[in-house]
């Protein structure tokens, strides 16, 4: 039986927390059941075995850093401002599953498991989509592209860069 005092996301969300702070093998039912402060019920009665977990977990993050950011973004507007839009939403008080030590985790797992990697890399794929269909409303293909790239290297540096007026420089040269 499913404990319905913990949801089905509040698993997920403590899985988020634990992988940006101890990585996937810490991602366990007694980890998340001490957090959460309940017992392990509920986590097998939602997912059953870890491993579905895990694959629940890698598919919750890539439809949050991928249709989830692209939402919370827009598809109209001037292309620009979406930008400005998405660094700003990526900078501020962001769900654990945005995080960027979240994404270093997930990426680090990915190097050892097909499964993440697979998902991490449609994940490359739908995020540089996203952007080079936003610079391409204002830049040449050739400029889209550099600038794709640019975006998606400062967002994982940000996790190494404590210089906000670095990114900001960054950001005003994509949107330029």
């Amino acid at each position: 039986m499913v404990n319905l005092k913990t949801t089905r996301s509040a698993w997920i969300d403590a899985a988020f927390v634990v992988l940006a702070e101890e990585g996937v093998d810490a991602v366990g039912p007694e980890a998340l059941a001490r957090r959460l402060g309940v017992s392990k019920g509920g986590f097998y009665g939602y997912f059953g075995t870890r491993a579905r977990f895990l694959a629940e977990v890698l598919s919750t993050w890539e439809q949050e850093v991928t249709e989830g950011i692209a939402g919370r973004v827009g598809v109209e507007g001037d292309p620009r401002e979406r930008v400005r839009a998405l660094a700003l939403a990526l900078r501020s008080e962001v769900p654990p599953a945005l995080g960027v030590q979240t994404e270093v985790s997930i990426r680090t797992w990915s190097r050892r498991d097909p499964t993440a990697r697979a998902t991490v890399q449609r994940v490359e794929h739908a995020q540089a989509a996203f952007l080079r269909d936003l610079f391409r409303a204002y830049c040449s293909e050739q400029e889209a592209e550099f600038r794709t790239v640019v975006a998606m290297s400062v967002r994982l540096s940000t996790h190494f860069l404590h210089d906000d007026a670095a990114v900001d420089l960054v950001v005003a040269e994509l949107i330029r």
